[in-house]
């Protein structure tokens, strides 16, 4: 009889029990508070001289377990999303602004239009210029002073 039971209750907590999914679903990540706090820093310094020691330390981790971490909860590395996120900024200064693609080189944390062109192209397709005029196709251009930063859309 105690076999019985408990050969029951294993079915039941097995099945309908949800808890071993949420588990799973955030085992190993970096908590909210650190995501937020890791994607202030990201933006606040786009030039790249973030250290991953410095990311580990604000979250309380080992660089080895923060890069995991890391991994984990964006799917890529840290240098990696970083580039993909000043791609991303850079897209939308081509596509909303009408500055040069050397401001946006600089903007966006590039050392210069030759870095931004490269990056941008390994990430896009194409490059920059031939980007920019084919979404100038469908869209408008907004003047913006030269001395106004533009602010990314999140």
């Amino acid at each position: 009889m105690d076999s019985f039971t408990l050969m029951i209750c294993s079915h039941l907590v097995g099945r309908y029990a949800q808890t071993h999914e949420a588990f799973r679903k955030f085992k190993g990540g970096l908590a909210p508070w650190q995501r937020r706090r890791i994607v202030d820093l990201f933006h606040e310094h786009l030039d790249g001289e973030l250290k991953l020691e410095t990311l580990a330390n604000e979250c309380g981790l080992s660089v080895s377990h923060f890069a995991r971490s890391f991994r984990r909860s964006f799917g890529t590395s840290a240098h990696r999303y970083l580039i993909l996120k000043r791609v991303e900024i850079a897209k939308a200064l081509l596509s909303e602004t009408n500055y040069s693609l050397v401001d946006v080189a600089a903007q966006t944390g590039f050392s210069d239009q030759a870095a931004l062109t490269r990056t941008f192209s390994n990430v896009v397709g194409a490059t920059p210029a031939k980007w920019r005029r084919e979404q100038s196709r469908h869209r408008s251009f907004v003047e913006i002073p030269k001395h106004q930063v533009l602010q990314p859309h999140d």
